[in-house]
């Protein structure tokens, strides 16, 4: 109490000896010519303010005053509540790179998978095109035998060969007797008008796929 009391004793005495000081100074300014009171700085000399960076806010400025006492924060210290502010700080910057590489990781997860899906797909279609071609190729030349015997194609004939294939005659007028009877060599060709199949002793004929190659 003592010291409070000093410490307002001194500042009365010097705001007494100052104010004739102040006073006297301000005479004196008075006294400047008009010119120099009226001039102004050129828009050049004027330094452009420069932004300062805004300060994070502390936890006693984010909450309001009667949650700040409730949770008993009141009680720190200054320099503990600043201890406090900068644990939290640390912990939200912290929080923010967490969260920036899970988002990031999460990205990359998604990209892998859309690219190994797309790997997939490609290769589905590649194992498409590779059976598209095999089954094109098995049927540009196809060699096997008939199934059992024939005695020749009347224009309506079905035949079976030994691979599982079953062709069917196209044109009605091609009438042709076999020569040999029994499991004779068949080979059918894909031409530019359609399937022809050779019988082992017969001329060849125009045929129609009825069940195609496996």
């Amino acid at each position: 109490m003592l010291s409070y009391c000093l410490r307002c004793v001194f500042v009365f005495v010097l705001s007494v000896l100052l104010v004739p000081a102040t006073r006297g100074q301000e005479a004196v300014e008075t006294t400047k010519p008009t010119d120099q009171a009226t001039s102004e700085p050129t828009p050049e000399s004027t330094p452009k303010p420069k932004k300062e960076a805004t300060p994070t806010k502390s936890l006693e400025e984010t909450m309001r005053p009667e949650e700040f006492k409730a949770a008993g924060l009141d009680k720190l210290s200054e320099d503990e509540m600043q201890h406090l502010d900068a644990y939290l700080q640390g912990y939200r910057e912290s929080a923010k790179k967490k969260a920036a590489e899970q988002a990031n990781s999460q990205a990359q997860q998604e990209i892998k998978k859309a690219n190994e899906k797309a790997a997939q797909a490609e290769k589905a279609t590649e194992e498409v095109k590779r059976d598209a071609a095999a089954s094109r190729s098995k049927l540009d030349t196809l060699i096997s035998r008939v199934d059992g015997t024939i005695d020749g194609v009347k224009g309506h004939a079905v035949i079976r060969l030994e691979d599982g294939t079953v062709w069917k005659q196209v044109n009605a007028d091609e009438k042709y007797r076999a020569t040999i009877t029994d499991r004779p060599t068949a080979v059918v060709m894909h031409t530019t008008f359609g399937y022809k199949m050779r019988i082992e002793g017969m001329p060849e004929f125009y045929v129609d796929p009825v069940v195609r190659p496996q």
